[in-house]
This record gives C-alpha cells, sequence and structure tokens, in this order.
C-alpha cells in the first residue's frame, strides 16, 4: 500500500520549503507508512512532549528547525519542562550544571519556535484546547487517554520529533 500525499506535502518531502520542513515531513511520513496508512489527515492542535530535555538531541533538534525555515501550523502547546524558567531553585544549577542550562535552552528554544509555553503535563486543564471530533498530535501518555476519551478529539501517541513534526 502507498501512502498518498498532496501537492503541499510532496513539496515538503521534496525539500522545496526548506531543510527543517522536509525533514518534519519525512517523519510525518516514515511514521505513516509505519502504520500502513494510505493517506494524511491534517491536525488542528498539538501538544508537544520534545521540549522535555534529555540530553543534547533535543537542543540539537529544535536549533536545526530554527536555523532552517521551520514554522507551526497549527496551535502548538509545551508538555512540562525538567527545569522551571519562574524558579530556578525547583532544580538548582549547582546540581548539573550543563543539564540545566541545557533544558533551559531547549525551553526557549520551542517557545521561539512558535509554541505556546504551557509548561504543563495535563493541558486538557487549560482553556482553548482542542474539541470533539478534532484530529489532534500529543505526545503525553495522559493527555493522549484524556482527550481520546473524555474529549472526544482524535489522537495517538506521538513520540518526541514527530509531535514537533506534526505541528
Amino acid at each position: 500500500m502507498s501512502l498518498a500525499l498532496d501537492a503541499d506535502d510532496r513539496a515538503r518531502l521534496e525539500g522545496r520549503e526548506g531543510k527543517a520542513m522536509q525533514l518534519a515531513m519525512r517523519l510525518v511520513v516514515q511514521a505513516a507508512q509505519n502504520l500502513d496508512a494510505e493517506r494524511l489527515i491534517p491536525v488542528t492542535f498539538a501538544h508537544v512532549d520534545a521540549c522535555f530535555y534529555t540530553g543534547q538531541a533535543h537542543v540539537d533538534f529544535v536549533r536545526f528547525l530554527l536555523e532552517n525555515g521551520a514554522r507551526l501550523s497549527i496551535p502548538t502547546w509545551t508538555n512540562n519542562g525538567v527545569v522551571s524558567l519562574a524558579d530556578p531553585t525547583l532544580r538548582p544549577a549547582a546540581e548539573d550544571p550543563d543539564f540545566v542550562a541545557g533544558a533551559g535552552e531547549v525551553m526557549r528554544l520551542y517557545a521561539e519556535l512558535g509554541c505556546v509555553p504551557t509548561w504543563t503535563c495535563a493541558p486538557y486543564q487549560l482553556p482553548g484546547g482542542p474539541k470533539l471530533g478534532d484530529h489532534i498530535a500529543v505526545g503525553e501518555s495522559n493527555a493522549v487517554s484524556y482527550y481520546n476519551s473524555a474529549v472526544g478529539a482524535r489522537t495517538n501517541k506521538y513520540g518526541d520529533y514527530l509531535d514537533v513534526a506534526c505541528a
């Protein structure tokens, strides 16, 4: 079975919208092919988990997107971060300065990319989220369950980087 792409998706996949959009499309296409999807469906909202820092790859990924023309096409909220930008005493830099610096940097970079910096693993508690019947891309497991069951939106569990690629 082959995956049908529209002209805009093909343009992104061929790199006509820049390297970042090409990478995003490659991630989406590979995931769709792994699931034997026949076509892609538009999503209206994303809650991304890739902003949760676990190492330098998280910084490198979002920096690549920013440096290569990425843009978000839907409202995109952030999952919680490893550190608090509001209260640095919650994870003092003295404990692990490189980790704390990297975590703060990845959070700032996702805000620069255009994500709404909600920094929560429970985005369904905030106003303005998805509605019944919306197709969405969500990375946080508990939010996937809540949106699918209580809200009636539809999402799979999107892993790091794929969540951002969908947005």
